[in-house]
């Protein structure tokens, strides 16, 4: 009986499941493939993944057949408003006791793992990573949120002024996607290379 346990403890732990590293991953698998990311619509966040694993990390990436095998899906993509502002008439800009949101926290989360090639053993994960991008925007129908008066009463655009930083609550969203791509893909980078 005894035998048989031993046995199969050892099968267990050659197994799939177990495996004992000293060093880095990529010290053991030195190449590594990252096909296209469930959820990524224009292929954004695996271009910026891909980037910065190769930028951050000892690993050499593949097309494909790379010794690894990162498998990700991003899992979320909300928005939320978290300022507000009190509401104004569109033309004479007479507040309104009524609040609007002004800015906004657009959350991703993706789970990926890694497996090995030539047995699709999981060797690491799956992790789920978590990042967060703030924005700020604006009525862009409302004189009053994107026209100031100068000292000499002219009403100036403030889009002139705003260095682009002024947008539409959809604009400002789609915006903070490449700081929010590139703090997630950083992550991730930094969590594999370990």
């Amino acid at each position: 009986m005894r035998l048989i346990f031993s046995l199969f403890l050892s099968c267990l732990l050659i197994g799939c499941g177990y495996r004992t590293y000293e060093g880095e991953l990529s010290c053991h698998y030195p190449t590594l493939s990252i096909p296209y990311i469930e959820g990524d619509i224009n292929g954004e966040f695996t271009a910026k993944l891909t980037h910065q694993i190769a930028t951050l990390s000892d690993f050499r990436i593949v097309r494909d057949r790379g010794d690894l095998i990162l498998q990700a899906k991003i899992l979320k993509d909300d928005t939320h408003h978290i300022g507000y502002q009190y509401d104004r008439k569109k033309i004479s800009g007479e507040r309104i006791e009524r609040l609007i949101p002004n800015e906004g926290r657009r959350v991703l989360l993706v789970e990926f793992s890694l497996y090995e090639r030539g047995t699709n053993c999981l060797v690491k994960g799956p992790f789920q990573v978590e990042a967060t991008a703030d924005y700020d925007f604006v009525d862009p129908d409302s004189v009053v949120n994107v026209t100031f008066l100068n000292p000499s009463g002219t009403r100036l655009s403030v889009l002139d002024f705003s260095l682009g930083q002024l947008d539409s609550s959809e604009g400002a969203r789609d915006a903070a996607r490449h700081p929010l791509y590139t703090q997630l893909a950083k992550k991730i980078a930094s969590g594999i290379s370990r």
